[in-house]
This record gives C-alpha cells, structure tokens and sequence, in this order.
C-alpha cells in the first residue's frame, strides 16, 4: 500500500490573522529552537512578545530578528531558575507599558 505525503504549505501574513492583536506573551528560554518559534509566531499573529535567556547576547540577536519582520518586542535577560531574576522578568514587562499579560510561556531545554 502506497500512502501519499500531504504537503504542507505555510500560512502567509495575511492568512495568519492578527488574534493576539493587543495581547502581551512572556515566553522564556525564547531565543532560540521552540521559544523562538513560539514567540516568533505570537508576534506575527499580533501579540507583543517579551522574550529572555540567560545571555544577553541572545536576546538581543532574537530581539533584532524578531523586530526586523515588525513583530513588537521587550527583550530581558533572565535566568527562570532565579526568584529575583523571574520577578524582575515581570517587573519589566509591567514597566514597559506591556501592562497586561495576556500569556505567559515557559520553555526550557535541560
């Protein structure tokens, strides 16, 4: 028996929707692999993203990215492990005039 592949064909812009517009999504472990994705993906259906790792080199490379396909962006380094690092996470994000969190995702590769 022969079963045929579906292809996949990735939504445009315009077929994605904005569903998440007005909506605020921390996701964290956010620069690379799924965070990235994540986040990226939440951008590009309206939502302004707050994305964190534990290097700043990382979020601002994810920052720059994530800004150059218009997607709004608050970058912040943290380390999820840290009570004080995760507090000032939101601290930032309420600061920031990204007042309110709609979503708050958290992603880590052990």
């Amino acid at each position: 028996m022969v079963v045929s592949q579906t292809q996949i064909k990735p939504l445009s812009l315009s077929e994605l929707g904005k569903r998440f517009e007005g909506k605020v999504a921390i996701v964290t472990a956010s620069t690379q692999g799924i965070g990235f994705a994540i986040a990226h993906r939440l951008g590009l259906e309206g939502a302004s993203v707050v994305i964190s790792s534990r290097k700043q080199q990382n979020v601002d490379v994810a920052a720059e990215n994530l800004r150059a396909e218009g997607i709004e962006v608050l970058e912040v380094v943290c380390h999820v492990s840290n009570a004080q690092q995760r507090k000032n996470l939101i601290d930032k994000t309420v600061q920031e005039r990204f007042i309110l969190i709609s979503y708050a995702i958290y992603t880590d590769s052990v």
